[in-house]
């Protein structure tokens, strides 16, 4: 991987865009409902989580297929100019005290992020070769990841020095743009799609909603004719569903039961949410080898696992100390998942296609989030405290491990679909 130099300039649209997430997300902490880790309920989780993913939601499906019919590299380009554009307009907007403005703009800039994010990883393919998909999967991610604490650190930095909240956002507009003068680096056409692969004739009578479920359905067609990522998506969101049960139950546990004081819970909190960050890490570390040992599916049912022993340890032994490293293994569980699934869906997906799904995947991974968040508010009481529920998480991870192993020796008996094109 680093010896590609496209796979090269790629991280590094990714690291200046994810440092600059994390500047604009700590630059506006007073923005608290913004941050479901911070809700002291269950509702506010799901009010919070909710909040964050609505106006993606609602606009991919329109600009879905922008990823499968233009150029890869210029929706990375406009996408990251217009991401400095508003990360400059909200920086106005908190200099005058418009905070209905910085609000929208916040929510809009976090849409086309995730427009942006989908765009990336339908082009990683273009740049890395397949055998090493699952490693650069796994190390791209978490390089954003530390990215974007970097970042927020620079932005906390800033402002204990006394810079205002705008001139922070200020840099944010600066890093986007700099990610834009990068990727227009690419050769035209280097992240596809393919011209003679993405011209679908469309109907010119077609509305934009009309036209955009049937991006949507073709994108689930294709899916539906290629079982392997087709399994690795829905085992991914049926994974989500569980693991942000349990999380809400960990963040509430901890602010609500575990401590007694504000400062003692945010140190617990923040304890559970750096374990839940060192379980990525080592999961980006251990998913390539163990995909090795184990192959994908081996893998994720060992996930599924791990998380299941993580419900079961949290309801069995709930302390302080057990949470932090049922956190841990969660980390390691829902990033080993996604690793693989990252590589499943662009090995087993045509290139005519890889954005559309992706925004399929990226709507997956956040409503499964939002809904387990959205049963919570449901179920749990707003201490967070349920064995009842701990126990269900258990079940269902047992179940879905269980159904993935089923599902992959039916992939493995089939014969599999013709080679992905033009990727």
């Amino acid at each position: 991987m680093a010896r590609s130099a496209g796979a090269r300039r790629l991280v590094g649209v990714r690291l200046l865009g994810s440092g600059a997430d994390g500047a604009l997300q700590a630059a506006l902490a007073s923005l608290f409902f913004l941050s479901p880790e911070r809700a002291t309920t269950a509702g506010g989780i799901a009010v919070a989580s909710l909040v964050l993913v609505a106006p993606f939601t609602l606009v991919a499906p329109l600009a879905a297929g922008v990823l499968d019919r233009t150029s890869r590299r210029g929706v990375l380009v406009v996408g990251s100019t217009v991401r400095a554009l508003l990360a400059a307009a909200t920086a106005l907007a908190a200099g005058l005290g418009h905070d209905g403005a910085v609000v929208a703009g916040v929510l809009a800039y976090l849409s086309v992020n995730r427009l942006l994010l989908a765009g990336l990883s339908a082009s990683l393919p273009r740049v890395v070769g397949g055998r090493d998909l699952t490693a650069a999967n796994a190390l791209v991610p978490t390089a954003g990841s530390a990215a974007a604490l970097r970042g927020g650190a620079a932005a906390l930095a800033a402002a204990a020095a006394g810079a205002p909240p705008p001139a922070v956002l200020v840099v944010v507009a600066a890093a986007c743009g700099l990610a834009a003068g990068l990727a227009r680096g690419f050769p035209a056409g280097a992240l596809g799609p393919d011209p003679h692969l993405s011209r679908v004739p469309r109907s010119p009578r077609a509305g934009a909603a009309a036209r955009a479920l049937g991006e949507t359905r073709a994108a689930l067609a294709h899916l539906r004719s290629r079982p392997a990522p087709a399994v690795a998506l829905a085992t991914l969101t049926a994974h989500r569903l569980a693991y942000g049960l349990v999380l809400v139950v960990a963040l509430l546990f901890a602010r609500n039961l575990l401590t007694g004081s504000p400062p003692e819970a945010a140190a617990l909190l923040g304890a559970v949410l750096a374990a839940t960050g060192a379980g990525a890490a080592l999961a980006a570390g251990a998913t390539p080898g163990a995909v090795r040992v184990l192959g994908a599916g081996g893998w994720v049912v060992t996930c599924c696992a791990l998380g299941a022993v993580a419900a079961l340890t949290l309801l069995l032994a709930p302390t302080a100390a057990a949470l932090v490293v049922v956190a841990l293994a969660l980390g390691v569980a829902s990033q080993g998942i996604k690793v693989a699934t990252d590589t499943a869906v662009q090995t087993g997906v045509d290139d005519r296609f890889r954005g559309r799904v992706f925004v399929v995947y990226d709507l997956c991974f956040n409503l499964a989030l939002v809904a387990s968040s959205a049963l919570a508010a449901l179920v749990l009481p707003d201490t967070g405290w349920s064995g009842p529920v701990l126990a269900v998480a258990v079940v269902w991870w047992v179940a879905l491990g269980l159904a993935r192993a089923l599902a992959g020796r039916a992939i493995t008996r089939s014969p599999g679909p013709p080679a992905p094109t033009g990727g």
